[in-house]
């Protein structure tokens, strides 16, 4: 192959690169450990949910829920998983459109928290004392709105959860046309058009009485530390609230000492004697 044509490969190869790099760096997906079970439950609206559990006989249960465009065998949710594992049971589901999961994602913060209620009711028939949910940004925002929309919780801990929409967003639903298919690429399946919301800022009142912690990590391009702290500030007691200094966006080892402690704290108390 004489230089010119190996000048045209390596142009022809840099659109190749430029899909391939997200997809295994910043989208890269893990193998879940052997002692993971996996399973099928349904949504309200038919879809076909990926769950998967590492059960140890104990007594209380955590649920993980990832976030958007992430989904189980993201590594960080893994190494949350696993970290948690050593003192609960754990629990995780791919929301529709993510990961091993059917339908498509709107980025609907009201339908992941749908999603999330029908994983809680499965966990709670298997008998648990006590059920909490660790939610990372959409994932998050679906632990939020599950609580305040009734479903039995014990404890939710928020960490990068969205507050309210940005100003470059706005309210309109936006068309997914044109990145669509490198959603696809990267694992997701996307609805025509994104409506993201009904926003935390809105319910985060109505999660009260079950406790909550909102995790801000301080070097988070996506959620401002102000929009952490009026999440905050809206919320009703019992609440804490963790800021991680030096954390990007919604990366579980960050935080993730300092919340297990956390669940086990607020979930002892809420133990009988």
């Amino acid at each position: 192959m004489n230089r010119r044509h190996r000048g045209m490969v390596a142009l022809a190869a840099v659109p190749l690169i430029g899909i391939a790099a997200p997809r295994y760096l910043w989208f890269r997906r893990g193998r879940l450990p052997s002692e993971c079970r996996q399973n099928t439950i349904t949504s309200k609206g038919g879809i076909p949910l990926s769950t998967t559990c590492i059960a140890r006989g104990r007594p209380h249960a955590i649920i993980v829920a990832h976030g958007f465009l992430k989904c189980t065998r993201t590594p960080g949710i893994l190494w949350m998983m696993q970290q948690l594992a050593d003192r609960f049971d754990v629990h995780a589901l791919d929301f529709a459109g993510h990961g091993e999961s059917g339908g498509a994602s709107a980025m609907d913060f009201a339908a992941a928290g749908q999603d999330l209620a029908c994983l809680v009711e499965h966990v709670r028939r298997q008998g648990y004392r006590r059920v909490a949910v660790v939610g990372y940004s959409m994932g998050a925002a679906a632990a939020m709105y599950a609580a305040a929309h009734g479903v039995p919780l014990d404890a939710v801990v928020s960490v990068c959860g969205p507050v309210r929409p940005p100003e470059s967003l706005g309210q309109r639903p936006r068309s997914t046309a044109l990145w669509r298919w490198w959603a696809a690429l990267m694992g997701t399946r996307l609805d025509e058009t994104l409506r993201p919301g009904p926003w935390p800022l809105e319910y985060v009142d109505r999660v009260a009485p079950t406790p909550l912690l909102i995790v801000h990590h301080e070097m988070d391009t996506l959620i401002r530390r102000t929009d952490s702290e009026a999440l905050y500030a809206k919320a009703r007691p019992p609440k804490d609230y963790l800021s991680v200094p030096g954390a990007l966006h919604a990366i579980p080892p960050a935080s993730g000492d300092a919340v297990i402690a956390w669940l086990e704290q607020r979930l002892a108390h809420t133990d009988p004697l």
